[in-house]
């Protein structure tokens, strides 16, 4: 059982996964995260630090927004994203991968093929929770645009912030 004292040790490991949580759902850096959510920077530097406990009106934005699974944001157990599913439907994560490819091929920007599976995860996650069935080929192929602009715009972002920890598209 936790024990809620001073001692707010337990907010750290919630601050990482919000920095995990803030990557994955493609934001730049702070700013732009805390700026979708309508907060400033300082507020989010102190949530990611482990310093302030999260609002509930930021968990609810997560999980109604982002589909964020609360358990694993505030436990770590469970998948990031709602409805996160240990199967997939192969043919979809293909079409996905082709996306990849062509993004990557289309800004000169040479990704090993080992990488190519996870950029296809990350972007199926994404997709989750846009489509009303994940295993319905047709509304898949009909958010490929999408998911093109959305890597697309991710590495024209790293291209012109490579601080920020991603490759530089060069």
């Amino acid at each position: 059982m936790l024990h809620m004292s001073a001692d707010k040790s337990y907010l750290k490991p919630i601050g990482q996964r919000l920095i995990a949580l803030r990557t994955q759902l493609g934001f730049r850096n702070r700013e732009q995260f805390a700026e979708a959510f309508g907060a400033p920077r300082k507020t989010f530097e102190k949530y990611e630090q482990g310093l302030t406990e999260l609002p509930t009106r930021l968990m609810l934005w997560l999980s109604s927004e982002h589909h964020v699974n609360l358990d694993w944001l505030l436990t770590g157990e469970g998948q990031m994203f709602e409805g996160a599913v240990a199967s997939y439907n192969e043919a979809v994560i293909d079409k996905i991968a082709g996306v990849v490819t062509t993004v990557y091929d289309d800004a000169n920007v040479r990704l090993p093929r080992e990488k190519i599976a996870g950029e296809a995860v990350a972007l199926y996650n994404d997709l989750i929770g846009k489509v009303d069935d994940i295993n319905d080929l047709d509304e898949i192929i009909a958010m490929l645009p999408w998911l093109q602009m959305r890597l697309t715009k991710r590495l024209r972002e790293a291209k012109m912030d490579p601080g920020t920890g991603k490759r530089e598209a060069s």
